[in-house]
């Protein structure tokens, strides 16, 4: 391993060589403790450096130890932070964390005991194993403070700790300017130093840039013939725009652009000037609406009109005429901003070249821009000059478009303004936007703000300035988020309009929690966790009450196979055992509690349950069988979470009172999409521990799997013409299938969409296309329709035996048209057909004892049902027993309402992820998503956002399902950021069978064959990889040193390189791997993504047995592998332990993948793994391996 830090010449303080607290616990100073400290603020950064440079010494810090065995030793080295202050060492020496590294005490008083402050900061450096440790700090009479931090670098590195994230047993009710002192300790065998330890203002001022205005003119008289002149009179009233900057750089271009910009009532007008010295070489190639106009020299107007920094109207004009325009919006239909590049507005525009120049005339009318005089928008003009090798912009821009970076405009006449910005931060959600008004007085503002992810925020107040102008405003932002926002203030100053101003900001949140640290998903409501551990073995029983359920019994048995996995140890199941380690029983059964917990646990709803562990064991207890089932849920995620720092029969104490705040928990789940030749299906295997491990692990109570003509149907001919068996799982495996996921508490809802989308009943039964469409939508006019469609339903509700419900979707009739369609089909009016259609559906469920659970989009008036066919009239006659999955309630938040009031149940089901609106929460019964494949990371590879959102939204949905009213409101990204790292780890862990592991690296430089620094030709793509040996998310790991070949590759053309292991006996091997992935290739490679269901096999480790069986473990690319360079949305991975984020040799974001494979036949020695690649167009790459033994 690393050398620890300052080893060496370091003399390291015996117990007795160092002054010590006498009493055994941190509440008070000793006898023989130094004398206080006085702190030294630094008026530049409104910081307060704790201790002076000679505090730092054997008279300043000391230890304290519980018990007569040394546990802690403290060194004072040579070494300086980057500060230039001292370092302390320390060196804890068992992991009992009982004793500490304590400062000198700080003076009571002080004009900085006054001062408010937000965090603690100091300077550590660690081996960058990733270790724990803590620091404390105590107040004055008041609560102590806990943070862990990670010791992740081995190189110098800045902890900052915020108040919000520590711990504390008494409250908070205090500030961090009441600290007496403060002091380190670990859990762990670790050493690091640290020093330079300092107080953190609570205001901190933020680095905002401020957005260019620029006001339009209201000319409401105004006369353009628009004809490319620029000749008209009214052009010498218009505002004239801020001189062009070049991408990027800033700098002025070579080719000036001038334009100018005034409106009517009716229309905003912009004319240009783009001087170019040769006119008569622009490019001009295309011709045709939405061409590739972009391409040619030509100017670009972009809109964004409710000022959410992310969507906008993009209009292209070039030199000849030709235009291309489209817009980036929230799409209501998916869910998501994309592109509609059908949109084509009525606007009028004209060009004119000359000599020197060429110029334009446009007018794009207010109601297609959605811009209303006197309201703010924000706006973006760009010239692409392409034979002048320049594009330039109205305000400067890293890339073209970038909506966050456009100017802020009004139509309007103003005479006030705001200057001078600067934002200082209270804490995350509270920020002052500083400000100079002129003139001075009251002011009636509004304040946008809009964050990363486009949700804007909007509030109204009223204030005044000083006498000199300056002003105070307070900013709020609900949710805080990582990622760049944007505020833009508008309203008035002493009745007069403001200009536009505005600020973009980056917030830079502390993370919440580490790798390794306990993350429940979903997090329980109540939970307090504990130094104290439990340990147990093969002798520890699960006792169950004498005259138990046979239920009951069922958890048991999933209870003890579960730990059989995970440890190897088959524990009996008693009956009314006088001991028992796991005790799991329902309330009214329960062993004696103290009253609290009696009370609490006799409160718990539904599903409710109670988990505690201590050192004497664990105690199990469900309000009711489900909530027992889920209290070994979490129970085995908390073992599964210890388990990833050690692995031993041993975890940390915890107390844990946790019920949903919903009793419907649902995916809806594209099951299966069209037919893949090499991989046509899941494994029922691979599909059971998915159940298992993710929906009830997950806390799900309801999966809808949804069905298409590759199920094997009764008469298979039917959906599979001619009595083709290709097909994707049989009746008998679906069957299986439904009655493990009852065990799991997930109860099955078979669904099968007809009508619209209904590709996988027309295209084997074309005679059901209805005319003018594609085969998404279906004629259900024909006379056989239904006879059709029912035997399908009946052969799904056989196949479901019990089903509560059937989800027949029923969204999006009547898309993607070829032609014209009229409002009748057939003599009918389409709502009529649509309400006939579900009525007869309907009463085929209801003589069946099933309940109909179907999409709300058509039948509300806010969404599909709306114009042009007002299909929601068909609401009103639907009988209200359906229970609506409203994915409507995101871009449309009445929606919900709309149903609950006319009397239906409805549940919020998402594509991806969305947090209903707040007014959604008391009218819902449920919360769910929509997930279209099966792991879906697949695709993450091909810089495609989409398909991991679905995949990551399945952990996030069931989190926020669970917990509704009690959750942050997270995007989904921002909850991937802080939390997905930790998830995966526990949906990925392989299950060992083994009650003890020690992991030692496999030197790999005897193997290597590639060097990074060569790295395909491109050494600034590589991976800056640690060198020697280190530790990522608790394994150790070796690299080869930096000189020559650093790495395994699976080279094409060459024999497939091989580990030598010796005769290794390994329960586990660990390999840290990735792809390279040429980006010419990626889309070559994501085709192969049709022929298989689950990821893109692209190469394989096989585990060589001294007596000679191989066994193979499969890298297969979006599942448990991805190129080393990746869409970053796409790198956590369903089946990879870890994700080790890095950086190339020339800067940008890397990932290494950590997976596990577990031995099948551990009393077998392994001789050798070899990296095989196959036949594709992707490298894997073998960067470090560790066995466990």
């Amino acid at each position: 391993m690393r050398t620890e830090p300052g080893r060496g010449a370091t003399r390291w303080l015996s117990l007795a060589a160092a002054l010590t607290l006498t009493a055994p616990g941190p509440t008070g100073a000793a006898a023989d403790a130094p004398p206080p400290v006085q702190p030294t603020f630094l008026t530049a950064t409104q910081e307060l450096q704790l201790f002076p440079k000679d505090a730092y010494a054997a008279a300043g810090w000391r230890m304290n130890n519980w018990g007569k065995v040394q546990k802690v030793e403290l060194a004072f080295p040579p070494e300086t932070t980057p500060t230039g202050l001292p370092a302390i060492e320390m060196r804890f020496l068992t992991p009992e964390g009982k004793c500490n590294v304590i400062s000198p005490t700080l003076t009571p008083d002080g004009a900085w005991r006054q001062q408010p402050f937000a965090a603690v900061s100091f300077w550590v450096k660690g081996d960058g194993g990733g270790r724990q440790a803590h620091l404390y700090v105590q107040t004055q009479g008041k609560p102590s403070y806990v943070w862990s931090f990670r010791l992740d670098s081995p190189e110098w590195k800045k902890v900052t700790l915020p108040i919000e994230g520590a711990f504390t047993r008494d409250g908070d009710g205090t500030d961090l300017n009441n600290i007496q002192y403060c002091m380190f300790n670990a859990a762990e065998v670790v050493s690091f130093l640290a020093g330079d330890i300092r107080l953190e203002p609570r205001n901190q001022e933020l680095t905002a840039q401020s957005c260019p205005s620029l006001v339009v003119p209201l000319i409401p008289d105004a006369a353009v013939a628009l004809d490319g002149a620029l000749d008209e009179p009214v052009w010498q009233r218009a505002a004239k725009a801020p001189p062009f900057v070049l991408l990027a750089s800033g700098a002025e271009p070579k080719e000036r652009t001038e334009v100018l910009l005034f409106a009517d009532n009716e229309n905003l007008y912009l004319g240009a000037r783009l001087f170019d010295e040769d006119t008569a070489g622009l490019i001009a190639k295309q011709k045709d609406r939405d061409a590739q106009v972009w391409q040619d020299d030509c100017i670009e107007i972009l809109i964004n009109d409710n000022l959410d920094a992310k969507t906008y109207k993009h209009f292209v004009l070039n030199s000849t005429g030709a235009v291309q325009d489209y817009r980036y919006f929230l799409s209501p239909v998916a869910d998501t901003f994309t592109y509609d590049h059908a949109w084509n507005p009525d606007w009028r525009r004209a060009s004119k070249i000359q000599p020197k120049e060429w110029t334009i005339e446009v007018c794009l009318p207010l109601a297609i821009i959605e811009l209303r005089p006197g309201e703010p928008f924000a706006i973006q003009i760009g010239r692409e000059n392409h034979s002048g090798n320049e594009i330039s912009s109205l305000t400067k821009t890293s890339r073209f478009p970038d909506s966050a970076n456009f100017a802020l405009s009004l139509i309007g006449d103003t005479g006030a303004t705001l200057s001078q910005l600067a934002l200082r931060m209270t804490d995350p959600k509270a920020l002052t936007l500083q400000a100079q008004a002129a003139p001075a007085g009251a002011l009636e503002l509004t304040l946008t703000l809009a964050d990363p992810y486009g949700k804007v925020e909007r509030a109204s107040l009223t204030t005044e300035t000083d006498a000199t102008g300056r002003v105070a405003i307070p900013v709020t932002i609900s949710t805080p988020v990582e990622g760049r926002y944007r505020l833009v203030v508008s309203g008035r100053a002493n009745g007069t309009p403001l200009a536009p101003a505005g600020v973009a900001f980056g917030l830079v949140l502390p993370p919440e929690i580490q790798f390794g640290d306990i993350f429940l998903n979903p997090r329980p409501k109540q939970m307090e966790l504990k130094p104290e551990r439990f340990a147990f073995d093969a002798k520890a029983v699960i006792g169950i009450p004498k005259d138990c359920s046979e239920r009951t019994r069922t958890t048991a048995r999933h209870l003890r196979d579960e730990l059989y996995e995970l440890m190897g140890m088959q524990l009996p199941i008693v009956q009314a055992p006088a001991e028992a380690c796991f005790i799991l029983a329902l309330r009214d059964q329960a062993p004696s509690l103290d009253q609290a917990t009696a009370d609490a646990v006799a409160k718990l709803p539904a599903e409710g349950y109670f988990a505690e562990v201590t050192e004497k064991g664990v105690t199990l207890i469900g309000a009711d069988e489900p909530g027992l089932y889920y209290a070994c849920v979490t129970f085995l995620q908390l073992f599964r979470a210890n388990l990833i720092r050690k692995h031993e029969p041993a975890l940390g104490c915890a107390r844990i009172l946790d019920w949903p705040d919903r009793p419907m928990r649902i995916v809806v789940h594209w099951l299966h999409g069209r037919w893949r030749p090499k991989e046509p299906c899941y494994s029922l295997d691979t599909l059971k521990r998915w159940v298992k491990d993710v929906l009830a692990g997950s806390k799900y109570n309801y999966w809808s799997p949804m069905f298409n003509e590759l199920f094997a149907y009764d008469d298979e001919a039917r959906m599979t013409p001619g009595g083709s068996t290709r097909y994707f799982m049989t009746r008998d495996e679906y069957g299986e299938l439904v009655r493990f996921a009852r065990e799991h508490f997930v109860e099955a809802v078979p669904a099968f969409q007809s009508g619209g989308h209904s590709h996988h009943l027309v295209i084997p039964h074309p005679e059901f296309q209805e005319p003018g469409y594609s085969h998404d939508q279906a004629n259900v006019l024909h006379p056989d329709y239904y006879k059709t469609l029912f035997s399908i339903y009946q052969d799904l509700l056989d196949a479901t035996p019990g089903a509560k419900y059937f989800h027949i979707w029923h969204d999006e009739w009547w898309h993607q048209a070829k032609t014209a369609i009229a409002d009748e089909f057939e003599g009918k009016k389409r709502w009529e057909i649509y309400r006939d259609d579900l009525l007869k559906i309907h009463e085929f469920f209801r003589q069946r004892g099933v309940k109909v659970m179907m999409f709300g989009d058509m039948i509300s008036s806010l969404h599909n049902g709306g114009y042009p066919f007002h299909v929601a009239k068909a609401i009103d006659d639907l009988p209200r027993d359906v229970v609506i999955c409203n994915w409507s309630a995101k871009t449309f938040p009445g929606s919900t309402k709309e149903f609950t009031d006319k009397g239906f149940t409805v549940l919020d089901v998402f594509n991806q992820f969305s947090a209903p609106a707040a007014a959604d929460l008391p009218l819902i019964r449920g919360f769910g998503t929509i997930a279209y494949g099966h792991f879906l990371q697949t695709f993450g590879y091909a810089d495609d956002a989409d398909y991991p959102g679905y995949a990551h939204a399945i952990p996030r949905a069931a989190d926020y399902a669970w917990n509704l009213e009690h959750d942050p409101q997270l995007p989904l990204g921002e909850w991937r950021r802080r939390y997905l790292n930790n998830v995966n780890a526990l949906y990925s862990f392989t299950p060992r069978r083994a009650k003890a592991i020690t992991f030692k690296p496999v030197d790999l430089a005897a193997f290597a064959n590639l060097s990074t620094r060569e790295w395909f030709g491109d050494p600034a793509v590589a991976p800056a990889l640690p060198r020697g040996d280190t530790e990522i998310a608790f394994i150790p790991m070796t690299f080869a040193p930096a000189e020559g070949q650093d790495v395994v590759a699976a080279l094409p053309g060459q024999p497939a390189p091989r580990a030598d292991l010796g005769g290794r006996t390994v329960k586990s091997l660990i390999f840290l791997q990735g792809v390279f992935l040429p980006k010419d290739k990626r889309a070559a490679l994501k085709k192969r993504g049709t022929e298989y269901v689950h990821g893109i096999p692209i190469g394989e480790a096989q585990i060589e047995y001294v007596d000679g069986p191989t066994q193979v473990m499969e890298l297969r690319m979006g599942i448990n592998t991805l190129d080393v360079t990746p869409f970053p949305e796409a790198r956590f991975l369903g089946e990879a332990r870890y994700t080790h984020d890095i950086k190339t040799n020339g800067g940008a974001n890397a990932s290494l993948y950590q997976i596990e494979w577990v031995n099948p036949w551990p009393a077998r020695q392994v001789r050798a793994v070899i990296w095989k690649a196959y036949e594709t167009e992707a490298t894997p790459i073998l960067f470090a391996l560790t066995a466990g033994e």
